[in-house]
């Protein structure tokens, strides 16, 4: 019964053991195209300095999140949410900034 027992309890500590590391993987891959999507948009042709600003301070906090091991799936999305929005407000403005150039 023992053995039982114990083989059960290392099964269940495996299959946690492997379900961790791709989690973490997981986590690692995302954590890294937070940052090559934030140095993807600095290295639009147009963008504003208080936009550079932001988005180097989005770097630190994502930064310290993973320094500190708090970095989530919620803290990934969030920022993913807030990058989608910068990118959606530079875009408008590169329209806009085409559309004046053109009109005149």
């Amino acid at each position: 019964m023992m053995k039982k027992l114990s083989l059960y309890v290392f099964l269940v500590l495996m299959w946690y053991n492997v379900g961790m590391a791709q989690n973490s993987e997981e986590l690692t891959n995302k954590y890294q195209s937070l940052l090559d999507r934030i140095e993807l948009i600095k290295k639009r042709p147009i963008i504003l300095s208080h936009t550079v600003d932001i988005l180097n301070q989005m770097m630190e906090f994502i930064l310290k999140k993973r320094s500190t091991d708090t970095f989530t799936i919620d803290v990934y999305e969030q920022q993913s949410k807030n990058l989608d929005k910068i990118e959606s407000l530079l875009e408008g403005a590169e329209e806009e900034l085409k559309k004046s150039l053109l009109d005149k």
